[in-house]
């Protein structure tokens, strides 16, 4: 019997709205056009990935480009057609961390470290860590990148508590990745955050540091969300969150809102259209 495979964006999902989970993992439907904000996050973290490798701005763009590319040229070229999310605009928002930041590949442990690791029997848990940094008191921490058009008095706060943030902790720990010469050190992760805007150029970071304690409660609620899901795929219950539609509404709309209301002969069409059938990952 092969591993059940999770990840946060997986799991999240199912918490976030189960129909939401069934039509992207159960039904695997996936949208034509992705949203423009996730496309630039993912274009950002290959730049950001590239630039703590090499150090240089070329391979920085280079990694942005054509990580637009392979995601179907969702993004517009000019800030003209989109202010805060073209390409034009997501090159200047990296130019700018670079001159922000141009030591920062001196102090890179690990660029991108990408895991998979057993959380319980027959259950695998994988994602990817941005980076592992050197800080300057000679602790290592975890590094996870935001692009976030909403850089509030907030938003550390409530990253700080994610499961996310918990999870990658957990995980960076039975890595061995805090340790320093043999020695383990306390789980902390670096917050970076890039203000999406289409005139300023803003950075904010932060760091969180987590017990090991709280990390294997964390690891234990993962468990516990994992069931939930089991057993929602066992007997077919994926309700809706109609509880707030903050789901349904939030950063711009949920890719499946059009096929909540819509009726059967309707729902063929409009997943016809909109939607292709990805291709299950052998794990």
């Amino acid at each position: 019997m092969e591993p059940k495979t999770f990840s946060w964006s997986k799991i999240n999902s199912y918490a976030a709205c189960p129909m939401l989970y069934k039509h992207r993992y159960v039904e695997r439907l996936q949208p034509v056009r992705k949203a423009p904000a996730l496309v630039l996050g993912s274009c950002v973290a290959s730049g950001l990935n590239a630039f703590r490798q090499t150090g240089t701005k070329d391979a920085t763009f280079s990694a942005f480009t054509k990580t637009w590319i392979k995601e179907g040229k969702i993004l517009a070229l000019k800030k003209a057609d989109d202010p805060r999310r073209s390409v034009e605009r997501g090159l200047e928002i990296l130019d700018a961390y670079i001159k922000e930041y141009p030591k920062e590949p001196d102090n890179i442990v690990q660029p991108e470290v990408s895991f998979k690791i057993e959380v319980a029997s027959n259950i695998v848990f994988n994602g990817r860590i941005d980076a592992v940094i050197r800080l300057n008191d000679g602790s290592l921490a975890i590094i996870e990148d935001k692009t976030t058009s909403r850089l509030g008095p907030t938003f550390f706060t409530k990253l700080k508590g994610s499961s996310q943030i918990l999870w990658y902790l957990w995980v960076a720990n039975k890595m061995g990745l805090f340790d320093v010469e043999g020695k383990k050190q306390m789980p902390k992760c670096w917050l970076n955050a890039l203000y999406i805007h289409d005139k300023t150029e803003r950075f904010e970071r932060d760091i969180t540091i987590k017990s090991t304690r709280t990390l294997d409660l964390a690891q234990k609620n993962m468990l516990v969300w994992i069931e939930q899901i089991f057993w929602a795929e066992k007997t077919d219950t994926f309700p809706y969150n109609d509880v707030d539609n903050d789901t349904c509404s939030k950063y711009g709309g949920c890719d499946y809102l059009p096929l909540k209301y819509a009726s059967d002969s309707l729902k063929e069409r409009i997943i016809k259209n909109e939607f292709i059938v990805k291709e299950e990952r052998k794990t």
